[in-house]
């Protein structure tokens, strides 16, 4: 909400019943995601001649997560109705999906440097999380916001 009202006008109310919206929505896919990732997993390793090997379905598995993590940044930017959301995630993916890449890989690297830290002292991951991640949470969020009122003036 903090971040949404930094960059637009945001009523409080319809936000929080939105954001609520959205979230129960994205964990019921969520499961849904992991039924058939349980599937396909089981289905791999107990088939005599399985149509889809083990990686490969986590690598649909990992894909299916992406893209749901994908509309659940943008739902939680815009504020939107679902359908209005999924069109504009569909329709600007060539700004969007960029800038989603980019948060993306930048918690891949944290998380890599979060392992690393570890060597160092047991307390290092949590100063780590603190002076480095919060920020870059922040400036994530700010920066598909950016991204997303940039693409939303320019028209849906």
């Amino acid at each position: 909400f903090i971040a949404n009202r930094l960059i637009k006008k945001v009523k409080p109310k319809q936000f929080i019943l939105r954001f609520i919206r959205h979230t129960i929505l994205a964990f019921i896919s969520l499961l849904v995601i992991f039924v058939v990732m349980m599937r396909l997993i089981s289905y791999s390793t107990s088939s005599f001649l399985p149509l889809i090997s083990d990686t490969g379905s986590r690598v649909i598995v990992l894909a299916l997560v992406w893209i749901l993590a994908y509309f659940v940044a943008i739902s939680y930017s815009t504020n939107l109705p679902c359908r209005t959301l999924v069109r504009l995630g569909i329709k600007h993916c060539k700004e969007l999906v960029p800038a989603h890449l980019f948060i993306f890989l930048g918690f891949i690297l944290l998380s890599y440097l979060a392992v690393w830290v570890i060597r160092f002292n047991y307390w290092a991951p949590v100063i780590f999380a603190l002076l480095i991640t919060i920020p870059f949470v922040t400036y994530g969020r700010v920066y598909i916001l950016v991204v997303i009122d940039k693409v939303l003036k320019r028209g849906r």
